[in-house]
């Protein structure tokens, strides 16, 4: 800008009292992907122990071994074996879609399956994944929340 001719005035600059701080932290210091090599873990709150597929504390007491094996595993570790793997939900059963929005899960727009008994059996647990957490949803024991358009 231009200085006006015959104009003295000083430019104004504004007081400080004090210096601000900034109080602002990240929410999150860590990797998002730090959660891969995290141990798996569970939470029971989103448990239907309604439906096709009831998972109810016995179901979890009978499968308790398999899932204390899973508690030493990272999650990088649990996907490496074939069947524990994500499930767009738009793929699984239409029965399945429409038990999730009964239970007020409907916008979910993916479970994760885990091989329960190691390929002897098609029992899977199925859950939301939220990092390393899994929280666990239904039992299948016959693994008909998604069935393999292959084999249908």
């Amino acid at each position: 800008m231009a200085k006006r001719r015959g104009s003295s005035k000083k430019k104004k600059l504004p007081k400080q009292d004090k210096t601000p701080t900034v109080s602002k932290q990240a929410k999150r210091t860590q990797n998002p992907e730090g959660y891969e090599h995290q141990l798996i873990a569970w939470h029971f709150r989103c448990m239907d122990a309604g439906g096709t597929w009831p998972c109810t504390v016995e179901t979890i007491q009978s499968i308790l071994p398999r899932l204390k094996e899973y508690e030493q595993k990272s999650w990088s570790e649990i996907k490496r074996e074939a069947r524990n793997h994500p499930m767009p939900t738009h793929k699984i059963e239409p029965k399945a879609q429409a038990r999730l929005t009964t239970i007020g899960y409907g916008d979910t727009g993916e479970l994760n399956q885990l091989d329960i008994k190691g390929g002897q059996k098609k029992q899977r647990l199925w859950g939301i994944r939220q990092e390393n957490i899994f929280q666990i949803l239904w039992w299948d024991p016959n693994h008909t929340v998604y069935i393999s358009r292959v084999y249908k």
